[in-house]
């Protein structure tokens, strides 16, 4: 049997017991016993790996828990902010004041984006609230400010830990993944070399072979495909959520995009109105003028 070298996509639970293996048969042989200690120092780095990679997990799940929160605290808000404008504004959703906020955009649409969308729309709403002499918008103003900055607090958390993630389970497990391969190949060799030595003149040929772990009928089992679906589907679900998020943000800035785009197409059509409507009158006193 040749050596078999460890995939990237190896999750580091299987590496870990990929290298449990190794540590527990170097450390039973006499030939082998010298290796025990690297197998060892190898093991403690898998051990370390797979709790970071839990307690990542962990810190993960709660920061998606707290952006759920600030963005439900911040629809809250949203919704008495545009109870209070309409109030101030006579129901009417064309008055400046409205559109300040809103645009032509209803509620529901503001409210829809990812947290962080919704922060980056929203920004700056707490200080003009405060602009227009409403008792009820200075207070949702002063209110926003503190929403806002846990909203930010929140949706960088997710962000930051998102990252540490995704660069443990790809930098990260490459590193450890090449330094255990890396290894696994000079003590093979070392081992493979005894063969037919003084030390080694009843070794058997695949001698080197027995200290590494292979894909044998024994280890596919029910329970081993059942933790590896398990681990497959927690880190799916992590990339999943992240691809969702990405997918989110990018329609509505595309929406923004097109909404901005509709706006100044209507500006500039709004212009030439104007410059057409005071061509036509320059016109008219001309034809007057030449008609008299």
């Amino acid at each position: 049997m040749s050596l078999l070298t460890y995939p990237y996509s190896m999750s580091f639970s299987t590496l870990r017991e990929r290298v449990l293996y190794t540590s527990v048969r170097v450390a039973s042989h006499p030939l082998a016993k010298k290796h025990q200690p690297t197998y060892d120092g190898l093991l403690a780095d898998c051990d370390k790996a797979v709790a970071k990679q839990l307690a990542l997990s962990d810190e993960l799940l709660l920061a998606s828990i707290k952006c759920d929160q600030a963005d439900e605290t911040l629809d809250d808000l949203l919704e008495r902010i545009d109870d209070v404008l309409l109030d101030v504004c006579d129901k009417e959703r064309k008055h400046l004041i409205y559109k300040r906020y809103f645009g032509l955009r209803p509620r529901s649409d503001v409210a829809r984006p990812t947290l962080g969308k919704q922060l980056e729309y929203m920004a700056g709403w707490d200080a003009s609230l405060q602009t227009h002499g409403s008792p009820a918008l200075d207070q949702l103003g002063k209110e926003l400010t503190g929403v806002m900055a846990a909203g930010h607090a929140a949706d960088e958390g997710y962000r930051e830990t998102s990252r540490k993630l995704l660069d443990l389970r790809s930098g990260g497990k490459q590193a450890l993944v090449d330094r255990v391969n890396q290894v696994n190949r000079a003590t093979w060799g070392d081992l493979a070399a005894q063969v037919g030595t003084k030390a080694g003149a009843h070794l058997p040929k695949n001698f080197a072979d027995r200290f590494f772990p292979h894909q044998s009928k024994a280890e596919v089992t029910v329970d081993t495909l059942t933790a590896r679906l398990e681990e497959l589907a927690a880190e799916q679900q992590t990339v999943t959520a992240q691809r969702d998020r990405m997918r989110a943000e990018l329609a509505v800035a595309a929406a923004a995009e097109k909404a901005k785009e509709q706006a100044e197409a209507k500006a500039q059509l709004a212009a030439l109105s104007e410059q057409a409507a005071e061509l036509a009158k320059k016109r008219a006193e001309l034809e007057k003028k030449l008609g008299s």
